[in-house]
């Protein structure tokens, strides 16, 4: 392991260009499919600077802040003195292989700091990749998580190193890398439909590519099914609404199965924007 030239503390900006330059232990639960915010085209376009640097969100900015408290009671709990702040290092061999670790024991061993809704019996998957991966760069044995959750207390997990799971996870993470110095990204998933729509917002007007008439007919076969489903889904509430009228719950064996409430929104005007719709071109079928 070496300590990054850039310090995540001081230089927030050059800390997320780091970021970009290597895979990241954050990385690795998009790689695996174990992220629920992220994919692995998502990564790939944020790695060749395709998407805008994401600053985190409120939740990662929160955990940011309460990385200190988390610290000290990580300290007053075990008796084991932390650095204190988070430190940016690269694997030794491989240095685009990075992590951003929380805090460091005084002999060494990383610890990750997580905020969350409720206390974790055990560690989520999502997290657990993550840490191993922040073992094979820091080339550590163990680590400590300690979650943290408002008005609920603590809970620290100890992580051993898994040379198993680290070898799976070095190989997708260098299948990663070697994809994104070639520039060929992997392929695309439903939760990127978002972020591919921001990329290409605006059309190039007489640009045109081939495309392959298998994914044209995927899209068609697809958009056939949810029209049938739609029509299944609202005759079944169009009958149970019938089964209510003006009652407010529907009873199954005595106890309240469905409730049909009235509820007020207020009025809005949309904001002016622009978007672009796919459209299969008429009389197309597969």
């Amino acid at each position: 392991m070496r300590v990054a030239s850039v310090d995540p503390t001081v230089d927030e900006a050059g800390w997320l260009e780091w970021r970009r330059a290597g895979i990241g232990a954050s990385d690795l639960p998009a790689l695996v499919g174990l992220s629920p915010w992220s994919t692995p085209l998502q990564v790939f376009m944020d790695k060749r600077g395709e998407l805008p640097v994401d600053p985190g969100s409120e939740a990662m900015r929160l955990g940011h802040l309460l990385e200190p408290v988390a610290a000290q009671v990580f300290t007053e709990v075990t008796g084991i003195e932390t650095t204190g702040h988070q430190v940016a290092v690269e694997a030794e061999t491989a240095p685009w292989q990075r992590a951003t670790i929380d805090t460091f024991t005084v002999d060494a061993e990383p610890v990750e700091v997580k905020t969350s809704g409720g206390l974790w019996s055990d560690l989520p998957d999502h997290v657990a990749v993550q840490v191993q991966y922040q073992l094979h760069v820091c080339d550590a044995e163990r680590a400590r998580v300690i979650q943290l959750v408002t008005g609920r207390g603590w809970r620290i997990h100890d992580v051993t190193r898994d040379e198993a799971t680290i070898g799976l996870l070095v190989d997708v993470a260098t299948e990663m890398w070697e994809r994104v110095q070639a520039a060929e990204p992997p392929p695309a998933t439903g939760p990127d439909n978002r972020v591919l729509s921001a990329r290409y917002g605006i059309h190039v007007p007489g640009a045109v590519v081939d495309v392959q008439a298998g994914h044209i007919a995927a899209v068609v076969e697809a958009r056939a099914a949810v029209k049938v489903a739609e029509r299944l889904r609202d005759e079944a509430e169009a009958t149970l609404k019938s089964q209510l009228g003006e009652a407010e719950a529907g009873l199954v064996d005595g106890d309240v199965a469905v409730t049909w409430r009235t509820t007020s929104r207020a009025g809005y005007t949309v904001a002016p924007g622009t978007s672009r719709r796919l459209h299969i071109a008429k009389g197309w079928a597969p």
